[in-house]
């Protein structure tokens, strides 16, 4: 978007990255493609509540990362691949408002214990979760919000092994 920041690519040794919200009074939008790819020393990332879209391979095989913090109401979309290979990813709490989930996404991820999912989510492309073993599933919505979802059959494989949790009463499956 015209008058605002993409993260191009970020070189760090820190363990925790937070993303700033805006550099010289510029909006920082979206995380751009391979910006963090492949950095062994991040474990925990904060993303400001200005980031619209997580772009393909961001986070490619950051193999130490654990944890992701969105503060984000506005991240609608995380692209091809953005967290690929992040092998130590444990919780993953997806931000009121994201709709989209693309292929290969969280593919490589061996197990996540907790995967939050917003209400707000319309689709999850096939190999989104390739790979990845998810424990615990917390939707924001209902049972039949849930249904509606359009989630690739193999993506739905590998939700019908995790324990489902709706909003609804704390309804398990």
């Amino acid at each position: 978007t015209l008058g605002t920041l993409l993260v191009a690519r970020c070189l760090t040794n820190k363990k925790e990255v937070e993303i700033p919200s805006e550099v010289d009074g510029i909006v920082v939008a979206d995380v751009g493609r391979d910006s963090f790819s492949f950095n062994a020393k991040i474990e925990k990332v904060i993303f400001p509540d200005t980031i619209g879209y997580v772009y393909s391979f961001a986070f490619n095989s950051c193999i130490n990362l654990k944890e992701v913090v969105f503060k984000s109401k506005t991240l609608s979309k995380i692209l091809q691949y953005a967290f690929m290979n992040c092998k130590s990813l444990d919780i993953v709490v997806l931000p009121e408002n994201c709709t989209f989930i693309s292929t290969g996404a969280f593919s490589y991820c061996g197990t996540i214990s907790e995967l939050h999912i917003p209400f707000t989510m319309t689709r999850i492309s096939s190999l989104a979760f390739v790979e990845t073993t998810i424990k615990k599933i917390i939707y924001s919505g209902t049972k039949e919000q849930w249904k509606a979802i359009n989630i690739a059959q193999d993506v739905l494989e590998v939700f019908n092994a995790a324990e489902i949790h709706y909003s609804e009463n704390q309804e398990k499956v």
